[in-house]
């Protein structure tokens, strides 16, 4: 995320898919970052158990290094 977060300009989207499983997922499962906001977290069901989000992030603020040292 990090690198992500010095790369992109401001209000610059991340749109990312990660795996989900159904029984054990809950939002912490996303990964955030101090310069970044969940703009959308949308899911798709590809079995009975599996499926996968679609995350959408957007950077609202400048990349700082010590706050993102401070978030991991």
């Amino acid at each position: 995320m990090n690198k992500c977060a010095i790369r992109l300009v401001m209000n610059g989207r991340l749109v990312y898919f990660i795996p989900s499983a159904f029984e054990t997922y809950t939002p912490d499962c996303i990964p955030i970052h101090p310069s970044l906001k969940l703009v959308a977290n949308c899911e798709q069901m590809l079995t009975r158990r599996w499926g996968r989000r679609l995350i959408t992030m957007e950077k609202y603020r400048p990349y700082d290094p010590s706050s993102a040292a401070a978030a991991m």
